[in-house]
């Protein structure tokens, strides 16, 4: 089917794998575009005419754009998981109540997962490699900002605004073009690519405070903003689809696209105004009608539940481990164990998903459980080991929660409502993640301890459980039901 080469077509995959179906979801994403749109013109490139012999769903160059996502993970989950290491440097420098301070990573969380359905739903009209090039310039540039701040209300600005637009431009269509890329292996592929906030959550408490033990808080984010700008290397591996229906086309399109995207740039800094009008077009766009649907209503509050728990790990374990008199070395080991595992984690509760998708539901409420569990006896404990070793334990089914979230989203809808579906997910994790700082600080200062914070997001996690558990009791009892009939 020869489409028009001003739109750009994200359902290859689904196409590919779903004859029957593509040709109506091509149609009604045409529908959505503009007849006179001089923005959203996109490459030829990006024209949904690829042919399954070229496909390169499950095999081919899926890999290398697997490579690129779990590396954009790793830059953004683990740079957003670190701030804790930099929140004690912080708060010695400014010298500021904990909720204060806690606004600025509530700023940065909230815009990472605010914006992932726009950012999910530009990708559609750009590239994937558009935004998250944009983002990687974004998230770089605030901490390079944030270097020569001077009071913590412009951190507000540099590192919770700038960089928390950067994170969320960039991680959101990271996440989404792995259900793009893989089909059969799906489970595992989003396993990997999630991992990379793992591994980034092990190396980069170590390498911030070797950092700012060898330059300072200064220089230690000059340097961390510059690693930051790799996320646009990485993005500059995510080649569309469509460029493997021949040899000879792809390397002529190739040149095509460089020329589009950098026309793109001056268009949008030309024309601001029709571009922030685009963007409230594409938010109207999403599919609200997903909020009918009471098990998906249930799924995002749940999301909020168990995220206001998992979000907390990051911000108060530093300061935590300070308070009960360890070091901020002890602080970064503590957490590298924690990522080991939630790396692990991710990895392994991927496959497990794809072994037995029956049980994804259970296996996933699980993940959830346990992982509550922990946070709340972490308080209990005041030793280096026994911390390693609790954290170890409930980092593993942590990252088994993240890195299934997604392959959870498509079990409740079907794939071509994805986009909207994380976006959902995203905005219900960046409130909690808005949240979740704001309360825990609030409670550090008036109780004078960060226990009762703990318990708080433990709490929390666990009521997501309660959640799931009524979603699949109702699932179970709809499927008896039907058996009947």
């Amino acid at each position: 089917m020869e489409m028009d080469n001003r739109y750009r077509v994200d359902a290859t995959a689904i196409a590919s794998s779903n004859p029957d179906t593509g040709e109506d979801i091509e149609n009604a994403l045409l529908e959505i575009q503009p007849e006179n749109s001089t923005l959203t013109e996109i490459p030829r490139n990006c024209r949904s005419d690829v042919t399954t012999e070229y496909s390169s769903v499950d095999h081919g160059w899926a890999w290398v754009v697997l490579f690129g996502g779990f590396f954009i993970s790793f830059f953004v989950v683990g740079g957003q998981k670190s701030f804790g290491i930099l929140y004690v440097e912080l708060s010695e420098k400014f010298h500021v109540s904990n909720k204060a301070l806690s606004l600025t990573q509530s700023l940065a969380g909230f815009l990472l997962q605010f914006l992932g359905p726009i950012s999910a739903a530009l990708s559609r009209r750009y590239s994937y490699q558009t935004l998250i090039c944009f983002g990687g310039l974004m998230a770089g540039g605030g901490l390079v900002l944030s270097s020569f701040a001077t009071s913590y209300e412009v951190l507000y600005f540099t590192y919770g605004i700038i960089t928390g637009i950067g994170y969320g431009m960039a991680f959101s269509p990271s996440v989404v073009m792995i259900a793009d890329y893989f089909n059969k292996y799906r489970s595992t592929a989003s396993g990997i690519s999630l991992a990379g906030g793992g591994l980034g959550g092990m190396v980069f408490p170590y390498l911030i405070r070797y950092l700012l033990t060898e330059y300072g808080l200064h220089g230690a984010l000059l340097v961390y903003g510059g690693i930051m700008w790799n996320i646009c290397v990485c993005g500059l591996l995510i080649r569309p689809l469509q460029d493997y229906t021949s040899k000879s086309k792809s390397h002529k399109e190739s040149t095509t696209r460089k020329r589009k995207i950098t026309s793109y740039v001056n268009t949008i800094c030309e024309k601001i105004t029709k571009f922030t009008m685009h963007v409230l077009l594409l938010i109207r766009e999403l599919e609200w009608n997903l909020f009918k649907q009471l098990n998906c209503i249930l799924l995002f509050v749940a999301v909020f539940f168990a995220m206001f728990g998992y979000n907390s790990l990051f911000n108060i374990v530093p300061p935590f481990i300070h308070e009960i008199g360890l070091s901020t070395e002890d602080g970064a080991f503590v957490l590298f164990i924690f990522g080991l595992t939630d790396l692990i984690g991710r990895i392994l509760f991927g496959y497990t998903m794809d072994v037995f998708p029956k049980h994804r539901h259970e296996l996933f409420a699980t993940t959830i459980l346990l992982f509550g569990s922990g946070i709340v006896c972490t308080s209990l404990l005041r030793r280096k080991l026994e911390l390693c070793v609790l954290m170890g334990c409930y980092g593993l089914f942590a990252g088994g929660y993240n890195g299934t979230l997604m392959i959870m989203a498509v079990e409740y809808v079907d794939l071509e409502r994805l986009p909207s579906t994380w976006g959902f997910i995203c905005w219900s994790a960046a409130v909690a993640f808005l949240l979740n700082p704001l309360a825990t600080g609030a409670i550090r200062d008036s109780t004078g301890t960060w226990t009762h914070a703990f318990q708080l997001c433990g709490a929390m996690s666990l009521t997501a459980v309660l959640i799931l558990i009524f979603i699949f009791l109702k699932k179970a009892k709809e499927s008896r039901s039907e058996e009947l009939c």
